[in-house]
């Protein structure tokens, strides 16, 4: 386990305000591993989602209006009910959830004619692609991304509040996109963490 890991567990450890034993902390190679874990030291079994729940319909509200031909359900991609362009939108969904959303990164290429443009100009890709991404991981990202906001760490309840706080401390710490992380995503391969 190295410097990174353990530096991460260490934040886990401070806003759950556990020990997470070096046996257990070994172990914890995955965010959904990190929320197992977790949970069991909080003795915490519960699978309902209110948070989950609550977000779903205030975004649903917001959004399916534009496209009611499609179901909007927590499997189904976003990118047909928000585009990652359309600005406006985002800001109607931020003042609809009264909080800011985290903005998809567009995809970018250099000019294909402009051979400067290629030797000069690094064009940043995002690791993921927004038509990949479902409402089920647009939720948790979001929620990831205000879990400061909108957690009381002293009232943690159920996997589903341990899930999004474990994202967010996780992208905290590895400096990468919310839209990146998934529960199967691995601190170490997945996330650059040493």
């Amino acid at each position: 386990m190295g410097l990174d890991t353990v530096e991460l567990i260490v934040e886990f450890e401070k806003f759950f305000q556990i020990d997470i034993p070096n046996r257990e902390a070994e172990k914890m190679t995955t965010v959904r591993q990190a929320t197992d874990t977790i949970a069991r030291l909080l003795h915490i079994s519960a699978t309902e989602a209110p948070l989950r729940d609550h977000y779903f319909g205030l975004i649903q509200s917001a959004l399916s209006a534009h496209t009611p031909d499609k179901p909007f359900t927590l499997s189904a991609n976003i990118a047909p009910y928000l585009s990652a362009g359309d600005e406006e939108r985002w800001k109607k969904l931020d003042s609809t959830l009264g909080l800011p959303v985290h903005r998809a990164a567009m995809r970018q290429s250099a000019p294909a004619k402009s051979s400067w443009w290629r030797k000069h100009i690094m064009v940043w890709l995002p690791a993921y692609d927004w038509n990949n991404i479902t409402v089920d991981d647009f939720i948790l990202a979001f929620c990831a991304s205000q879990y400061a906001r909108i957690l009381r760490k002293e009232k943690i309840t159920n996997y589903y509040e341990i899930l999004v706080a474990v994202t967010g401390i996780t992208v905290n710490k590895a400096g990468v996109d919310y839209y990146e992380v998934s529960p199967d995503s691995s601190f170490t391969s997945d996330l650059g963490l040493d």
